[in-house]
Formats: structure tokens, C-alpha cells, sequence
């Protein structure tokens, strides 16, 4: 399986100075060791990390992430893309079109198993799967369900149903991602100058295929955007819940 890490540049402040919240410690482990050692419950994981390049050079991370997993792929990104899906799509080069892909973004946090979300879709036979959680906040992806609980629209900051996304999205084979992800660009159709990974799953849609949606309890979902919300979840954390 290809996981493929999409890492952002939100910051947080220490006396030495700014430092991403992906190396926000807890119990002198980053919050990027937290994503990794979830990824690590699924078996022959080959990890891609989609970074900004001036945080890649100003921190060291080719060598943190080398530490952390074998054999990672690290992907520049240099400048700001037109959105998750353009992001995600920079990691071409190391996905084939049979790789079982998950795309994980690290300011989502699921406190669920990997495996047994994986495993449903896997034993579902899905051809892509995404997490579902109660909500909504406009700040989300949204997926509407039918009469036979299958999603018949994906809609991105609309709250279309109660049927939130968390940003963790499967693919059965990489072509499907890659040519989901190139009919969306394809059409030019963005939402406020960017192209997110769910307009993909529209796609996917138009092309008969199946996708299944695990939903987790809203409290198995910890979005960590902002200082408040990461001292929020590190508070859980360390109380016992979580990750």
C-alpha cells in the first residue's frame, strides 16, 4: 500500500521560535511519529511525504522522516498548489496505477483503527472509501448518501448532509485516483481557486464505481488546524484518550 502524507505549513510558536504543528511533542513524540505509527497497523506500507520544500530544508525533515519509516519518498513541494487534490497529484511519480493508495492529511487525526477501516473497504470489495463523521461545520468535505446508504454526491464546504470527510481517503488502484484527480482538473471547475480531493470522488461516481463510507463517533475526529485545537487534543491525549 501507498500511503501518501499530505503535510502543511500551519505553525506554532515556542520561545526558540515558529515550528510547523506537525513537530508539536507529546510525551517526546511528534505529532508526525502519532500519523506514522498509525500507518504502521497496515502491512507493506510505503510512505510518500508531500511537503512544502522551504520546510523541508529549514528543519532537517529528510532526515527525521528517514528516521521514522524505511525508505521514504520525499516530494518538494515548492510554492503554494491550487489546492489538496494538486498536491496530492505531485506524488505521480511514486504511485502505479495497482497500488492500493490512502491519502492522509496530517492536520486530521482519526482515532480509529487504520487497519479495521482499511480491512472494511478491502472485505467490501469498495474501489475507493472514505471516513464519515456527524457534523455541519462548512469548514468540511460532505458526502450525500441514497436510499441504500451509497454516496451519490461529494460536495466540498456545503453541508450537504450530516455526513462529514475527514482527510482520509482510499483508493483501490492509483489509476483510479490519477484519473479521477485529471478529469477534475480537466473540467476547471474550482472552488475559490482550488481543487480539493473529494471532487475526485464525484468522479468516481460518473464512472460506476464503488465507494464505501466508514462512519466513526464525532469524538474518533480531531481536526488540529489551530493552536486551540491541538491543546485540545494533546489535553485528551494525555487524559487518556486518543490516539
Amino acid at each position: 500500500m501507498k500511503v501518501v502524507y499530505l503535510i502543511g505549513r500551519n505553525t506554532f510558536s515556542l520561545p526558540d521560535g515558529e515550528y510547523p504543528f506537525f513537530l508539536t511533542e507529546v510525551n517526546h513524540e511528534t505529532m508526525l511519529e502519532f500519523l506514522i505509527r498509525k500507518t504502521d497497523q497496515l502491512d507493506g506500507v510505503s510512505g510518500v511525504f508531500c511537503i512544502y520544500g522551504d520546510l523541508i530544508r529549514k528543519f532537517n525533515l529528510k532526515y527525521l522522516i528517514r528516521e521514522l519509516l524505511p525508505d521514504p519518498q520525499i516530494v518538494p513541494v515548492n510554492g503554494e498548489t491550487q489546492g489538496s487534490l494538486c498536491t496530492a497529484m505531485l506524488s505521480c511519480q511514486h504511485i502505479d496505477n495497482e497500488d492500493e493508495v490512502l491519502l492522509l492529511a496530517i492536520d486530521d487525526f482519526v482515532d480509529v483503527s487504520y487497519r479495521e477501516i482499511v480491512d472494511y473497504f478491502r472485505q467490501g470489495n469498495f474501489d475507493a472509501g472514505v471516513v464519515s463523521f456527524r457534523s455541519v461545520h462548512p469548514r468540511y468535505s460532505y458526502v450525500r448518501l441514497g436510499e441504500n446508504a451509497e454516496p451519490v454526491e461529494f460536495c466540498e464546504k456545503k453541508p450537504i448532509s450530516r455526513n462529514a470527510l475527514a482527510s482520509f481517503y482510499y483508493f483501490k488502484h492509483g489509476r483510479d485516483f490519477m484519473e479521477a484527480a485529471k478529469d477534475v482538473i480537466r473540467k476547471d471547475s474550482p472552488l475559490n481557486g482550488r481543487f480539493y480531493i473529494s471532487m475526485a470522488f464525484n468522479e468516481l461516481i460518473l464512472k460506476q464505481k464503488s465507494i464505501g463510507v466508514f462512519q466513526i463517533p464525532s469524538s474518533s475526529f480531531h481536526p488540529l488546524k489551530s493552536e486551540i485545537e491541538m491543546a485540545s487534543y494533546i489535553a485528551k491525549y494525555q487524559g487518556g484518550e486518543g490516539v
